[in-house]
């Protein structure tokens, strides 16, 4: 093969141009090193960071449920298969929220990951009936639209007639 001289194009053997880019100096890395490195250190850069620059929160809530006085578990891994950004991983009513968006946490949203039925009127299959919400030992009547936030207590029961 031809000799490259600096600066010059090339002939292929068989005629062809060579490529006109002079070979990479002794030592130096070729460019395709610090364009896999970038991308690396984005990736790196984006889970220190979370999605959009915001830290993720992991924070935990307890979930209270009573039918007629008798306490309802929430099961555990309700979430954990889609990785929902609330999930649960015991069966001991501990709402995980890990997100970097928690303003979206609604205790709606857990509901229909669980695939269970709250709203103002109806809960689980119990509509109509006294359906009474308490967040930190004071009424509410967000239900689904109730923002979870770190250290929660939501108690929900109804009484059946």
């Amino acid at each position: 093969m031809p000799q490259r001289e600096a600066g010059r194009r090339t002939q292929h053997p068989r005629g062809r141009p060579g490529p006109s880019s002079p070979a990479p100096l002794p030592g130096r890395p070729p460019l395709l090193f610090f364009a896999l490195l970038g991308v690396v250190l984005a990736a790196l850069a984006s889970f220190a960071l979370g999605v959009g620059g915001r830290q993720p929160v992991h924070w935990h809530a307890e979930l209270a449920l009573y039918v007629n006085g008798e306490r309802i578990p929430v099961p555990a891994g309700v979430g954990l298969e889609g990785n929902a950004p609330i999930h649960t991983h015991a069966p001991d009513n501990t709402l995980h929220i890990e997100t970097p968006f928690p303003e979206r946490a609604t205790l709606g949203s857990f509901f229909d990951t669980w695939g269970v039925v709250l709203t103002p009127d109806c809960f689980f299959q119990y509509c109509g009936e006294d359906l009474v919400m308490e967040v930190n030992g004071q009424p509410s009547q967000d239900f689904g639209s109730y923002p979870l936030r770190n250290g929660d207590l939501v108690v929900i029961s109804v009484i059946v007639s």
